[in-house]
């Protein structure tokens, strides 16, 4: 059995893949940027040569049988197994397994917040688009790298607690087929030349890389925040962009965390304080805060590009 090692920036714990079918690995290398290992199956549970026990999906082929391993309580650091049976373990499946585990074990690093969003920046300035899934959030994100902006992040943004920057988080952008046509659409058939097509989860994406001459800097590289807004709608009849109350903006950050506020070795006082800097990271934000809804990606770049100005 191998096993592929993905190790997560700006998060705490790295997550394991480990099996023997093939192709499943290759499904989950083309997306993740993974080490790859040999895994000992007589091994404890969890533990891969050269990297200590950390949380994993093991899946055998043939047998159906998915073995998940994730810290379930952080302060402890205890681990939890957990089996499930599947009657066909496609690959897809297995993978929507694997992502859902990974997000279970999400953590970010002391000293950072996270959100669920995606993030362009432009002159050093970013601007946080925030957004549940199938918002579009990575459509408008690939569109203004398309155009030129510096691409942060389509689904993970993080923020230093110290001095309120943004961090780099992983800079390629994984697209559904949707938001891959509204960018056709707007940009033509051309516009996702060079994209591949991978299994993300339970189905096929784009997957849009970074290009060479668009590389703004390494992983500490920072950008000051410009704004955050919240995208309500596209497609709209009355497109707007309009500011948020500040006590409105902080109520709507609050629930757009990506992960919990947790850590390893938190105790009561611990906590405390990381709950207080998440409260002052959103405060800072939550003064310059917008919602909008747009008609096409042309009139949200005009929105964006103003806040940016």
């Amino acid at each position: 059995m191998k096993a592929l090692l993905y190790r997560r920036i700006r998060q705490k714990y790295d997550f394991a893949l480990i099996s023997d079918d093939a192709a499943l690995l290759e499904a989950y290398g083309a997306v993740y940027k993974c080490e790859q290992t040999e895994s000992e199956p007589e091994s404890e549970p969890g533990s891969v040569p050269g990297s200590g026990s950390i949380p994993y999906v093991r899946y055998i082929k043939g047998t159906g049988t998915v073995q998940c391993c994730f810290a379930a309580e952080e302060n402890t650091r205890k681990k939890t197994v957990r089996s499930c049976e599947l009657k066909e373990g496609s690959a897809a499946e297995i993978l929507q397994i694997t992502e859902n585990h990974m997000y279970l074990t999400a953590e970010p690093k002391e000293g950072l917040i996270s959100l669920h969003g995606a993030a362009v920046a432009k002159n050093g300035r970013a601007v946080l688009m925030l957004a549940p899934t199938h918002s579009g959030k990575s459509t408008l994100a690939a569109f203004m790298y398309m155009r030129g902006y510096d691409l942060i992040t389509d689904d993970e943004i993080y923020i230093s607690s110290r001095d309120m920057r943004v961090l780099t988080a992983d800079k390629d952008i994984l697209l559904r087929e949707g938001g891959a046509r509204v960018l056709r659409d707007t940009l033509g058939e051309n516009a996702l030349n060079g994209s591949e097509r991978v299994l993300s989860g339970a189905c096929e994406r784009y997957l849009i890389k970074e290009k060479a001459d668009q590389v703004t800097g390494t992983d500490d590289c920072t950008y000051e925040t410009a704004a955050a807004v919240f995208i309500n709608g596209y497609g709209s009849d009355d497109p707007y962009l309009r500011r948020l109350g500040t006590r409105d903006a902080f109520t709507r950050l609050i629930k757009s965390r990506l992960t919990p506020a947790r850590g390893a070795d938190a105790n009561a006082c611990g906590e405390t304080e990381s709950i207080m800097e998440y409260y002052r990271v959103i405060s800072h934000i939550a003064e310059k805060t917008y919602e909008t809804e747009y008609s096409d990606l042309w009139t949200a770049e005009a929105y964006l590009r103003h806040l940016l100005s």
